[in-house]
């Protein structure tokens, strides 16, 4: 469940990434280079599509690692810990 937690959250980050990058170049950047004639710009999504596997491992690494750490601890440990 938390590894399920952690990919919804790697997933929904990613969108809005792909997404507003994409928004934010095609406006912004466009913009800005628009009516320089001594600059050109190439769209890449590239250092996105590098980044999405590694979001991804992080996502089921991380709270694999956390449980795994967690599950060493007895019950009654885990509980007082709360307090």
């Amino acid at each position: 469940m938390l590894i399920d937690e952690g990919l919804y959250y790697a997933g929904s980050t990613l969108l809005a990434a792909y997404v507003l990058g994409t928004m934010a170049v095609a406006v912004g950047v466009r913009m800005m280079v628009a009516g320089d004639w001594t600059a050109t710009f190439h769209f890449t999504l590239l250092p996105l599509v590098i980044c999405t596997p590694i979001l991804i491992a992080f996502a089921i690494v991380i709270p694999y690692i956390c449980f795994k750490n967690l599950e060493k601890q007895s019950i009654v440990e885990r509980l007082r810990a709360t307090d």
